[in-house]
């Protein structure tokens, strides 16, 4: 900056650092234009004018974006907790799948079985498969239909009957004892080593003969007055 320029920045700065201005202190356009290009306090003014100008218009952007912000929040609680709810469902079905009754999981394992007995298509709902079940083997005729089954089974594979098809007999004739409490029905098993009895035992077909009792393939059926519903069946030697 030459001596001049100097003199005229030192001039105005004077009149612009002074309290009470006198009356011919107005800038004239040259002036203002000299303090814009080399008056410094000038300058930062106008830089925290317009600074100052932008403020709310930044304020309102920044209050637009919190607001997004926390709609996006609300939207994904709500769906975090439909997810929760979503998830309970499926560990309730889940555990309700886990605990099926052992009938329930025997039949669904056993179809012709379960065909034989009408017990075909069991509901996916275990306490529904159940109840049907149920009221199914309680009634006298399906108890019977249920031993007869069985006994096939056994006759067919020269087998007695598993833990699983004993279970499911014992259960039905539990299930059907709720109609006859004062005199229940009951299973009739065998002691092998003793002697065959025509009226309690029916020996299988793969034992023509033979006095004394081998094995026991399927527990009878025994009514309350003690007649044999449907005889033991048992392999002799």
């Amino acid at each position: 900056m030459d001596r001049m320029s100097q003199e005229e920045l030192d001039r105005l700065e004077a009149q612009w650092n002074s309290e009470r201005p006198g009356r011919d202190d107005g800038l004239n356009l040259a002036d203002l234009r000299f303090l814009l290009e080399r008056f410094a306090p000038l300058q930062a003014l106008i830089r925290e004018i317009a600074t100052g100008a932008a403020t709310p218009a930044s304020e309102a952007s920044l209050q637009q974006d919190n607001d997004r912000l926390r709609q996006s929040c609300s939207d994904l609680e709500s769906q975090l907790d439909s997810v929760k709810a979503k998830l309970q469902h499926c560990q309730s079905e889940l555990a309700r799948q886990a605990d099926a009754p052992a009938a329930v999981t025997f039949l669904r394992r056993e179809d012709e079985l379960a065909r034989q007995l009408g017990l075909d298509g069991l509901p996916a709902d275990n306490l529904e498969a159940l109840t049907r079940i149920v009221a199914v083997l309680a009634q006298q005729e399906n108890l019977e239909r249920l031993w007869h089954a069985l006994k096939d089974r056994c006759e067919t594979q020269e087998r007695s009957a598993s833990d699983a098809e004993q279970a499911l007999l014992d259960s039905a004739l539990g299930w059907y004892n709720h109609n006859w409490r004062t005199r229940p029905w009951r299973l009739a098993n065998a002691r092998i080593g003793a002697s065959y009895d025509y009226e309690q035992h029916l020996r299988s077909r793969h034992t023509a003969s033979g006095d004394t009792l081998a094995s026991l393939y399927l527990p009878g059926i025994v009514d309350g007055s003690g007649r044999a519903v449907c005889k033991t069946l048992v392999t002799t030697h």
